[in-house]
């Protein structure tokens, strides 16, 4: 008989290969997502597919994301928070998104929700800190300012180490609007960046560190969030 660890390793690997099989579509049987049905994509985790991802941020979102909250989702991948945020919501929410790969996973998740799609804004861009055409580079206040972004009273970002800039380009929205703000950061540096930006337009950010029990396989332990609470009218 394997041993336990083993027999545990075989188990997950059998999981992983039924639930994480490229292409099929499944619906997430628990937590804030449950009921969103998603398609697996090479970067889907079983978590995420069983409703346990990044639960840590769960009791923020119950917090924050209340009825009737705009929100936008800078950093949108294949659509799980614009979709839980609409559900949390039922307001308008925009989803951010550049890379092509993602924006067709996306569009095709926001299709197999239709009910909570209808509140989501898929918006092609790269969210910085300048405005470049070129290269489909916008700040969050150029989009505000022209009217393709609703200003959120609420704002997600997960962009892989471009948090930083992304908050540069939100100055006047941070200013003004003092949206909730829930930002992953990579780094011990990003998180010290970010934090420090936020303090300066009056926030108290919190880190939120990664959950102990049923780690998700996210090896670097600055891989964590920043909630900062703000004042949305």
């Amino acid at each position: 008989m394997p041993a336990p660890q083993t027999l545990r390793g075989l188990l997950s690997g059998a999981a992983r290969r039924t639930l994480l099989r490229p292409g099929a579509v499944r619906t997430v049987p628990a937590g804030l997502a449950r009921g969103v049905r998603l398609e697996v994509s090479p970067d889907s985790t079983l978590h995420v597919h069983l409703g346990s991802a990044e639960v840590e941020l769960v009791r923020w979102l119950r917090r924050l994301a209340v009825p009737g909250t705009p929100c936008a989702d800078v950093g949108a991948s294949e659509g799980l928070y614009a979709l839980t945020l609409a559900k949390l919501v039922r307001a308008p929410v925009a989803a951010l998104e550049f890379r092509p790969e993602a924006l067709a996973l996306l569009r095709r998740n926001l299709d197999r929700n239709p009910e909570l799609a209808r509140h989501v804004r898929v918006v092609e861009a790269y969210a910085a800190d300048v405005v470049d055409p070129a290269h489909g580079a916008t700040t969050l206040d150029g989009l505000v300012a022209r009217g393709a972004l609703p200003e959120p009273g609420l704002l997600k970002v997960d962009v892989e180490g471009a948090e930083v800039a992304v908050l540069r380009g939100a100055r006047e929205l941070l200013a003004r609007r003092r949206p909730h703000v829930l930002l992953e950061t990579h780094s011990a540096g990003l998180e010290q960046a970010c934090g420090e930006l936020l303090v300066r337009h009056g926030y108290r950010p919190v880190v939120v560190h990664q959950r102990r029990v049923l780690k998700e396989g996210r090896p670097n332990p600055e891989n964590r969030w920043l909630v900062a609470e703000g004042r949305p009218a």
